[in-house]
Order: structure tokens, then sequence, then C-alpha cells
């Protein structure tokens, strides 16, 4: 349940821009520049908790990487494969191998409107987009503190531009999102948080849940280190 919601909501964060809104290309668009920085080859590996009496347990490891780039109507698409690592440490010790079920994919871009999504969904083929008419814009832009929007059936709101996180790989200024959803009845409800940080990407998220008419923090991911090509890892 939380892989599924995990990736309709990180759906939404392509190449969204720092403090300007560029033509997106390998070249022109650097890592440093966007607040999800798209490059060939780039991993981002999360710990995933969950909540306990208060405290987090650690669930297990999810991990984003970039694994292709394609040129489409002018822009620059990117492949993300996502790997959810929800194995036991006896799993693990058995030598239980993860799946297809435990991965995910979607592609990407960005451009002076916003960041851009197409997940390839299918019972058992792997969609590759052949234009950009699949895709869906999901961030408009300006990104600014207090901007309120809808998306893909949530409400979504930026809370800060510059929220200092601090997580195991380091201590980071971020731009707060969150998406509210409410459909339904109340306790189906969810709301979640997504800390990203110029040049590094997602550096934490979280999501709650709906208890007695009160948000309960359910789950943190939170960024563990990242690589990017050519670069050390931190």
């Amino acid at each position: 349940m939380k892989k599924i919601f995990y990736l309709s909501v990180m759906m939404l964060f392509g190449n969204i821009l720092a403090a300007e809104a560029v033509t997106q290309t390998e070249s022109e668009t650097p890592p440093g520049k966007s607040i999800m920085p798209r490059v060939e080859g780039a991993v981002w590996t999360y710990a995933s908790y969950w909540q306990e009496e208060g405290k987090k347990v650690l669930s297990g490891t999810v991990t984003e990487e970039i694994v292709k780039v394609l040129k489409l109507e002018g822009e620059t698409c990117y492949k993300i494969k996502k790997v959810y690592d929800y194995r036991s440490i006896p799993e693990r010790l058995a030598g239980v191998k993860l799946t297809e079920d435990d991965m995910d994919f979607f592609w990407e871009y960005a451009n002076a409107k916003g960041s851009y999504n197409f997940a390839e969904r299918g019972e058992d083929t792997i969609l590759t987009p052949q234009d950009l008419n699949p895709f869906s814009l999901t961030l408009p832009y300006p990104v600014k503190k207090g901007h309120k929007y809808k998306a893909e059936g949530s409400d979504w709101s930026i809370l800060d531009t510059a929220e200092k996180v601090t997580v195991a790989a380091g201590t980071f200024s971020c731009v707060v999102y969150e998406s509210v959803y409410r459909d339904g009845e109340e306790d189906g409800w969810s709301r979640a948080r997504f800390y990203m940080s110029p040049g590094v990407g997602l550096v934490c998220l979280e999501f709650d849940y709906r208890e007695e008419g009160k948000w309960v923090l359910d789950t943190r991911d939170e960024l563990m280190k990242f690589v990017f090509p050519g670069g050390k890892e931190k």
C-alpha cells in the first residue's frame, strides 16, 4: 500500500527548478540548478521508517535511479527506476531476492511551465512514451512560499522555501511541499510532505494518516546518500 502511494506522489516531482525555469537539457541544467536534479546514472538511497509509539522503526530502503534519457519533441525525458526493499532481516539472511513487484518506473521532464510525468503502467508491458501527449503537468511554476494548487486529485501547497532538515546524508535547506488527499471517508484521507533541496533532490518524505479527526505521522523516508555520475558519493 505504501509503495503504491509513494509512487503516485513521487511522480509529481520531476525537474523542479529552484529559482528559474530553463529549457531542460543535460548541459543547460546541471544538478546544482534544480531541486530534483536529473542526470542519467544518478542514484538516491533512502532509509524508510514507520512510527511505533512515537519512535521511528527502520522498515527498509527505497532507491531511485535515472536509468535512461529520451529526446521527445525537443524535450529531454528521464526514465526513473524505483526499488522498494522492505525485506526483513531474516528474509535478507535467507537470501530472498527482490522481484519485479518491488520495482516501478516512470518518466518525467520539465520546461518553463513546470514538471510533467508519465507512469509506465501496463499489465505485462513496459510503456515507453512515443511523444509528449501521455505526459501530464503535475507541478506548475513558479515555485514560491504560500502557492496553492490542485494536482492529481489532491490539494497542494508550498509551506516553506528554506527549512533546515538534517538526515544521514547531511543538513540541507529545503523547499517543503504538502499534499492532502481528501477523497471518500475521513479515515481514508492522507497527507504527505516533501522536503526538496536544490542540487540534491528529495531529502525527506513524510506520510500522515487520519485518525479520530487528527493527522498522525505514519512513515518517514530520509536520504542516506546520493551519487551523481562523475562525482563523489555524498
